[in-house]
């Protein structure tokens, strides 16, 4: 449908959109804004801007769910694809919703994205976060969604905060310090090896200079006893000699 359809279907009624802005009106799309609330993932409450704060950082690697600004109201005969806009997807943001609002839909719309970049990205309160394209039906649908009064209040439905609570995720940040602190640990364990392998160095160096000692000393001894025994062997083949003497001249 394109911008004029769309508007003829708001004027009759027949599609109503709460919160429309006629400039977020594209010639084929509707430019959805982020609403009151935003939950990011490992938080236990939700950021409410409507407390005076407009801004909510999403760190890399983390999730956020978020509700939009306008509620909307989808005949039986119409539906709408859920688009992202380029201004997140070029800084890595990406929007994690299902691809179409079913006809009969009736609420706000709670969307998830999931930051992939390694920068923080800031959502802003009434920023424009996904488009809606609306599609006109042959014919009406027979089956409509079921009704959730949390999105009809423009409210993140429990269930899904609750799962946010209990999803344990890592940013890129956390990731980022971990190996930071992996690398320190293994510089320190390397500053290690290579202290006690100098030491091990010296101990070896040392060890080799005390045997070089001992087999000098070895040495000395064993010259110091040659030397030693040569007046004691001379004395004992003296007296032998003497003995003989006597006992050849007797």
């Amino acid at each position: 449908m394109t911008d004029g359809a769309v508007k003829e279907a708001l004027d009759r009624g027949k599609l109503v959109i709460e919160g429309f802005e006629a400039a977020c009106l594209r010639g084929t799309s509707y430019d959805v804004r982020i609403g009151s609330q935003v939950h990011i993932s490992n938080s236990e409450e939700s950021i409410t801007f409507d407390d005076g704060r407009k801004t909510a950082r999403l760190q890399p690697g983390e999730f956020a769910l978020l509700i939009t600004h306008e509620q909307f109201k989808v005949p039986l005969d119409m539906a709408a694809n859920i688009g992202p806009k380029t201004y997140f997807t070029r800084k890595g943001l990406i929007l994690l919703a299902g691809l179409q609002v079913d006809p009969g839909f009736k609420g706000a719309l709670a969307l998830a994205v999931f930051n992939s970049s390694p920068k923080t990205i800031v959502l802003e309160h009434m920023q424009e976060i996904c488009s809606l394209q609306f599609f006109q039906l042959n014919s009406a649908a027979t089956v409509a969604p079921p009704v959730n009064r949390e999105l009809e209040q423009g409210r993140i439905p429990r269930v899904d905060k609750d799962y946010f609570r209990e999803l344990e995720t890592q940013s890129l940040t956390e990731v980022g310090k971990d190996l930071r602190n992996l690398a320190a640990n293994v510089s320190q364990l390397t500053e290690n090896v290579q202290t006690l392998s100098n030491r091990l160095t010296e101990n070896v160096t040392t060890l080799s200079g005390n045997i070089d000692q001992l087999r000098q000393s070895v040495a000395e001894l064993r010259s110091y006893l040659v030397y030693a025994m040569i007046p004691a062997l001379l004395g004992i083949a003296l007296v032998l000699l003497g003995v003989a003497f006597q006992l050849f001249f007797r």
